[in-house]
């Protein structure tokens, strides 16, 4: 589980294939459409799919950073709610350390630090 920038709790919904948020006793989805699929770049967060989010984060820049385990990329939200790659090609494999990160391969990665 995560809090938002706010304290209010998050759940990475991975079976449903959606990241939700708990605002005032009821549960709001804060990105997937519940595909079992790659998500898609330059949609909206509501509609993309996720394949099995298993992490979510707001970074530093007040963005939502989502880590669907087995896409081996890295999401961002964008400020007007569009799904943007930040990391990750989406092959499978060891490398990019210290170069480009829309260059680099993840094998699973199954978390933040």
């Amino acid at each position: 589980m995560a809090f938002d920038p706010e304290g209010r709790a998050v759940v990475v919904d991975y079976n449903n294939m959606r990241v939700r948020r708990f605002e005032a006793g009821r549960l709001v989805t804060l990105a997937g459409d519940g595909e079992h699929a790659y998500s898609v770049p330059g949609v909206d967060r509501l509609l993309s799919p996720l394949e099995n989010p298993v992490d979510a984060s707001w970074g530093p820049d007040g963005r939502l950073y989502i880590l669907p385990g087995h896409e081996s990329r890295l999401l961002v939200v964008a400020d007007d709610g569009i799904v943007e790659v930040v990391a990750g090609t989406g092959d499978e494999g060891y490398s990019g350390d210290g170069g480009d990160a829309l260059a680099a391969v993840f094998n699973e990665p199954s978390g933040f630090c």
